[in-house]
């Protein structure tokens, strides 16, 4: 005959199994979820090295006298490259809710917003508009510079994020 102890042994036994079982498949799932997150970001990484460089792109074909129709095909390259990097970034920020990826996400609008006035503007005006913010440009592509040396997204820090959403919001 079995008896009562014997049952609650059984009982503690199958939790026990369960909670194993449960605690092993909500830990593979956050791994999973974390390739995920990675995976992502890895497709960032194209407009990342695009838009490290454009001030210095932008200011040589200012300096080089390249024509109106080179620079507009420069500014739509750097805001398509710039959208899509919002679009990865807001990605992130629903999968994960961190602010870090909201302020990119953000900051990458900024920027192609900027690059969208820009090229609705006349020839004229829009060189002098990439010009007139070289400067923020600069720095603005030195944080994309930086943000390319995170191999996960994880690893980017907040401060980042802010001070790359903050250049983006001196953008006139």
């Amino acid at each position: 005959m079995v008896g009562k102890k014997d049952v609650l042994k059984i009982v503690a036994l199958i939790l026990a199994l369960a909670l194993v079982a449960s605690t092993y498949g909500w830990w593979e799932c956050g791994r999973k979820n974390e390739r995920l997150l990675e995976s992502i970001y890895v497709d960032s990484t194209r407009s990342q090295v695009f838009l490290s460089d454009m001030a210095d792109s932008l200011n040589g074909s200012i300096k080089a006298n390249a024509s109106s129709d080179y620079l507009w095909s420069q500014l739509v390259l750097y805001d398509e490259h710039s959208i899509f990097l919002g679009k990865i970034f807001f990605n992130l920020y629903e999968q994960t809710g961190e602010r870090k990826y909201y302020f990119i996400h953000t900051a990458a609008y900024n920027i192609a917003g900027f690059f969208t006035a820009a090229l609705n503007d006349k020839p004229p005006q829009m060189q002098e508009m990439v010009k007139r913010n070289l400067k923020s440009l600069e720095r603005i592509q030195e944080c994309f510079g930086e943000l390319l040396r995170y191999q996960k997204p994880n690893e980017i820090p907040e401060s980042l994020a802010e001070e790359l959403f903050n250049l983006s919001e001196e953008l006139k």
